[in-house]
């Protein structure tokens, strides 16, 4: 593949990925948690990215474009998680009250589910596939397994750059609200736009 065709492709994903959606919803709502979370969210959705190249790659994508009631299915199904995920963050209780020790013991294991979220809201995501599907052609040359994981590995670093400097600004808000009740009106806040976003993808899948 040629340099040039990496570099427009990453100008591609740069444009999509600033553009708001799911995931940098589910960034930024972890990352005023806790700043960890939101580069585990940040890292999970793209190695969804390269998931969703690699199973381009194999003829799944393909499917999915030619098969509507499959693609409206996984249109629902990502709905229905954002939906679970939203009801989930608006019903969170604050913990910065619970002693640090506490806080520190938990930090992995919330850290790796804070990484599953962000990869099951990628793969859940139809359009992420069918994104590659559409351009792989138009930047992959030749057209092969490898050209086209490599649009995934950008895409992957793209996503993870711009999803860690919201983490990271998130993160810093976060300091600023040292309020509990002012924190949970923004993690109910969150909640709410993160259920209605998931209520928009499983309309959309019916449009």
């Amino acid at each position: 593949m040629q340099i040039g065709n990496l570099a427009s492709f990453a100008v591609l994903c740069l444009a999509l990925s600033i553009s708001p959606g799911p995931d940098s919803l589910l960034v930024i709502k972890l990352a005023l948690e806790r700043r960890l979370f939101g580069f585990m969210v940040a890292a999970g959705s793209a190695i969804g990215s390269i998931a969703w190249a690699a199973l381009v790659a194999v003829g799944a994508a393909s499917f999915l474009a030619h098969t509507p009631m499959a693609a409206a299915a996984l249109h629902v199904a990502g709905g229905l998680y954002l939906m679970y995920l939203g009801v989930r963050e608006f019903l969170y209780r604050d913990t910065s009250d619970i002693e640090l020790d506490s806080i520190a013991l938990q930090a992995q294991s919330t850290g790796w589910r804070a990484f599953a979220q962000g990869f099951v809201s990628c793969i859940l995501n139809p359009k992420v596939g069918l994104f590659f599907l559409l351009v792989a052609p138009q930047y992959a040359q030749p057209l092969t397994v490898y050209s086209v994981l490599s649009l995934g590995i950008v895409d992957a670093a793209v996503a993870f750059g711009w999803l860690g400097i919201l983490a990271f600004g998130a993160a810093f808000m976060s300091k600023k609200l040292s309020d509990a009740r002012i924190r949970q009106r923004v993690f109910r806040s969150m909640g709410l736009v993160i259920t209605a976003v998931g209520v928009y993808v499983v309309l959309s899948a019916f449009a």
